[in-house]
């Protein structure tokens, strides 16, 4: 899980070169979950539009445990990217948005 500042977003460009045209990329806003959820193939990443949500992740070697390992309240213009195989889960009713990045 990576946690920063939108506006250094760019420095990522290299660990997933589709950050570079979020543009054209749909998304939706991310819900209120009950259990984990990861991706082997897609990063996630989370654009906070307002404050209020929390989100964890989990333990990549124990697909079954629901231990939070990691958890953070984004800011609003702040971002979490989640690479693939890392398990996560979303809690609140903020704004953010959520993209599914190759």
């Amino acid at each position: 899980m990576i946690y920063d500042r939108l506006c250094n977003l760019d420095r990522y460009q290299g660990i997933v070169p589709s950050l570079v045209r979020l543009d054209g990329i749909l998304f939706s806003y991310a819900q209120d979950m009950d259990s984990f959820e990861s991706s082997e193939k897609y990063c996630t990443l989370f654009i906070a539009d307002e404050e209020g949500a929390s989100i964890a992740s989990g333990w990549r070697e124990q697909r079954l445990s629901n231990d939070v390992i990691a958890a953070v309240r984004p800011e609003k213009g702040s971002f979490v990217l989640m690479l693939p195989g890392e398990r996560w889960i979303f809690r609140g009713k903020a704004r953010v948005r959520r993209y599914f990045l190759e």
